[in-house]
């Protein structure tokens, strides 16, 4: 994950929990809830009061979905295991649309307004205990149309849809797409070498564009071997690919006219150079925001100019004595804070 996401996400996090709330005061009792996974129904909570969204172990994460008009929660369940459950605004129901009864729904994201994708852990297991492969599934927010995307490691595939799952080597990108179809990327690790049961030393991530309802995809062509990383901009289109090679990182942009890749930057590994540079984002009109020393002392964020290959300007968020280590937030045409 890119140095800046992980504050951005929790700022959303917390953004998103106010929000909801203002929706949750008060939730009348619910119908049991249909299951998307193999464990039985589960009854969705009589009532989520404003507290448990302040109580982690309750209330893990919420996301607002793209029309606003439904919040996915994770929730705990009786197994202690956290469930995926969606609030439709309007109706005020909470609805329970996966939950396992071995694993933990971990990440989940918003595919379009109606549908979400997730992935799994296992929160009962130490760190050096849990798989590296967690699979992927998704489900429509009133809990229809699941599917098994990709495998989990030492865990059988649902019988429904295992000739047609991507490897357990595929995992979800740390960043949002477009939300506006039924398509999105994923990242399909290529390992270089097992290290032990758990874990493995990967050479490069591939992008893979994956279609949730037919679980058809295709490679998207990278500009180098090694990439480690790739960033989409605010259309859910990919724009830069990290590349690792010799020690050194090299980041390429990805021209929309021709689709050609470009080096825009190379610097060593560690980042030690004055002008080394850590995209954060993509800003609503393509502008690249970076954080960079800049030969200053401190990281601050900047714009950055891609067809010359540098910073531009004056930094736009400076803070003494520290370096910068955040996000950016936008609407759909400009930028309106980190």
């Amino acid at each position: 994950m890119m140095p800046g996401k992980v504050y951005l996400e929790r700022y959303m996090a917390l953004t998103r929990a106010a929000t909801a709330c203002l929706l949750l005061a008060f939730v009348s009792p619910q119908a049991p809830a249909q299951t998307a996974a193999a464990s039985p129904a589960a009854d969705a909570p009589s009532g989520i009061g404003t507290a448990a969204f302040f109580d982690k172990d309750q209330i893990s994460n919420v996301a607002l979905s793209p029309d606003g008009r439904a919040v996915a929660i994770l929730l705990m369940g009786d197994n202690r295991r956290r469930r995926l459950a969606v609030l439709d605004v309007a109706s005020q129901e909470v609805k329970v649309v996966a939950n396992f009864s071995d694993r933990d729904i971990d990440n989940v994201a918003w595919v379009n307004a109606k549908r979400l994708v997730f992935d799994t852990t296992d929160s009962h297991a130490a760190d050096g205990q849990r798989k590296y492969a967690p699979g992927m599934f998704v489900v429509d927010r009133d809990g229809g149309n699941y599917r098994q995307l990709a495998s989990m490691d030492g865990t059988a595939d649902d019988p429904r849809f295992a000739p047609r799952k991507l490897p357990p080597s595929v995992y979800l990108l740390d960043q949002p797409g477009a939300q506006a179809s039924d398509v999105i990327y994923v990242q399909k690790a290529v390992v270089l070498k097992e290290r032990n049961e758990n874990t493995a030393e990967v050479g490069q991530f591939d992008l893979l564009r994956l279609d949730t309802t037919t679980q058809q995809w295709e490679k998207v062509m990278p500009p180098a071997k090694g990439v480690r990383h790739w960033l989409l901009d605010q259309q859910g289109r990919p724009r830069l690919a990290m590349v690792v090679e010799d020690g050194r990182k090299t980041f390429y942009y990805l021209e929309q006219d021709d689709q050609r890749w470009r080096a825009v930057a190379s610097q060593d590994i560690y980042d030690n150079g004055p002008g080394a540079i850590t995209p954060v984002e993509f800003g609503p009109d393509g502008t690249l925001y970076v954080s960079s020393r800049n030969g200053a002392d401190k990281r601050a964020l900047y714009a950055y100019d891609l067809t010359a290959g540098r910073v531009t300007g004056k930094p736009l968020v400076t803070l003494a004595g520290y370096d910068f280590d955040g996000g950016i937030l936008t609407d759909q045409k400009r930028l309106l804070g980190v």
